[in-house]
């Protein structure tokens, strides 16, 4: 028997309402069968939407394993290190010179993985799939792999932002 409230999601995702994304939100309280039963889909369709759920998840399995790591800037190698750790836990670096002297800022925060859809204050929308939480900053980004490099393009970020939330290109550390 469903609740009011499953067959509540269960008409927004048949209708288009609620995107693609929100199913996965959606199946991991509830099971991918009864999700597909409520939308009364045929075999064909079930078996192509499990197939494609299952898809997503390695994909989004992949891309945490991808990113865990030290990497720094490409450009600025010394200046600039990001690292994504296991459980989430995350460390920028930021490195320079002044009066002759290294100085060094450390942020400790924490990262995610997703897809979120930002809409600033004039109205436009943006998407990003990286979350960074460090310090008093906060930056939404979107990240690809190209080769052994690590692109990342603000989408966001927060009124307090530094170095950390700029557009980068970042190589493993070894």
């Amino acid at each position: 028997m469903f609740s009011k409230l499953q067959k509540f999601y269960a008409d927004y995702i048949r209708y288009g309402i609620m995107k693609p994304e929100k199913i996965l939100d959606f199946s991991a309280h509830y099971s991918i069968g009864a999700i597909l039963r409520l939308l009364k889909v045929n075999n064909t369709m079930k078996k192509t939407l499990i197939l494609a759920a299952l898809c997503l998840f390695a994909v989004s399995a992949f891309a945490d394993n991808g990113i865990i790591g030290r990497w720094k800037d490409k450009s600025e190698p010394t200046s600039f290190q990001y690292e994504f750790k296991k459980g989430n836990e995350f460390i920028y670096t930021h490195k320079w010179n002044y009066e002759g002297k290294t100085k060094t800022r450390v942020y400790k925060g924490v990262w995610e993985i997703g897809a979120w859809s930002i809409t600033r204050s004039s109205g436009t929308s943006r998407e990003c799939n990286l979350t960074l939480y460090a310090g008093t900053e906060e930056c939404c980004f979107n990240f690809k792999f190209i080769g052994d490099n690590l692109i990342l393009t603000n989408e966001y970020r927060s009124n307090s932002y530094g170095d950390m939330c700029k557009n980068r290109v970042l190589i493993k550390s070894e």
